[in-house]
């Protein structure tokens, strides 16, 4: 499998610069840190932070992508959005060998589109697996996979040497969702929706199930450390799950729990902690990745309600639509609204 350079093509891609406009900071409740909210422009969800370009990147509710600089150290914030690129898929994702590059899939074209993160440009393509629709990307193993659009194939391609993986029947429900590992050689990723997760691995070519288990799950974020261990929004319930391999290492099982008291939006991670998003308020616990939870239950850090933060209008109460985790701050995005919410990492709380 062979990336297909378009610069070469009649592909005229124009981007168009968007102000973003200042922010506001919501009063702190005691220790709590600030809210800012900025407007990007256009509507967006799942958004990622792209770490090659210091952004955010998201798709936009028609059809295109968006990077939004939130500015910062002397730089003024700042937006641009792609021209339209077609139907895109549910996605976009960081490519973990060039983080200056991005991916996002165009199912009608049976196709992945490399985008220049930066500008937003087409400057290749890819073709992976049938319809390719739900992105994810096994960090470790340096593997694009693709989730196809009736949910039945996970596909892979191997991003040194666009070497193309076996694809794998999975059957997953219409909802499914793909979550890649953070790292390791195997080739691992979780399938998950409201059918249960299941957990496939392979080292480094075909993949086999190795667990599953009956959980309704919505969104979701891995361990950046265990790879294995899964953080769940669970549906029709206000709970967060940790799901992971057990001791025996056969199947999967909850390890941890945590009531949120509201529906679970949004889900992140980094290699300490964990974001859980309500349409309220962030909600942080500690990922434990070495200790685990013994007693069963997450650790919660800090609870930094954003809402009153938001302005008069309908963002105010509009449900979050996405979640990125950046390296100062966590941005949330709101359905349906241009309106981006970035909460500061709490500090590490003292051992």
């Amino acid at each position: 499998m062979r990336s297909r350079h378009l610069g070469g093509l009649a592909v005229l891609v124009a981007t168009v610069p968007v102000l973003v406009a200042g922010c506001s900071t919501a009063g702190r409740a005691g220790p709590g840190p600030a809210v800012v909210v900025a407007h990007s422009g256009a509507a967006l969800h799942e958004p990622v932070w792209s770490a090659g370009t210091h952004a955010l990147l998201a798709l936009t509710d028609d059809g295109r992508v968006a990077r939004v600089d939130p500015g910062g150290a002397g730089r003024p914030a700042s937006s641009t959005v792609s021209a339209p690129l077609g139907r895109l898929g549910e996605d976009v994702v960081d490519d973990p060998d060039d983080p200056t590059k991005a991916f996002v899939a165009q199912p009608d074209e049976g196709r992945v589109l490399v985008l220049d993160a930066t500008d937003l440009r087409p400057v290749g393509s890819m073709v992976l697996g049938p319809e390719p629709d739900y992105l994810a990307t096994d960090d470790g193993a340096r593997t694009l996979l693709a989730l196809s659009e009736d949910r039945a194939t996970v596909s892979g391609v191997d991003l040194g040497n666009q070497r193309p993986l076996p694809p794998q029947d999975v059957h997953a429900s219409h909802d499914a969702e793909l979550d890649g590992a953070a790292r390791g050689r195997p080739v691992e990723y979780h399938v998950l929706g409201s059918d249960g997760i299941t957990h496939y691995k392979g080292a480094p070519g075909p993949v086999e199930e190795t667990g599953r288990i009956d959980v309704r799950a919505g969104h979701s974020a891995g361990d950046e450390v265990k790879v294995d261990r899964l953080y769940v929004a669970e549906r029709d319930s206000d709970r967060l799950l940790a799901v992971e391999t057990p001791p025996d290492r056969e199947g999967l099982s909850v390890v941890a729990t945590a009531d949120l008291g509201s529906p679970v939006r949004a889900v992140g991670t980094d290699e300490t902690r964990v974001y859980a998003a309500t349409d309220d308020a962030l909600v942080v616990f500690e990922t434990a990745s070495f200790s685990g939870y013994p007693d069963g239950h997450l650790h919660r850090i800090a609870t930094i309600p954003f809402r009153d933060a938001l302005p008069d209008g309908p963002a105010r109460s509009a449900s979050v639509s996405g979640l990125a985790v950046g390296p100062d701050r966590i941005w949330l995005t709101l359905d349906g609204q241009d309106t981006v919410v970035g909460i500061a990492r709490p500090p590490i709380p003292d051992p």
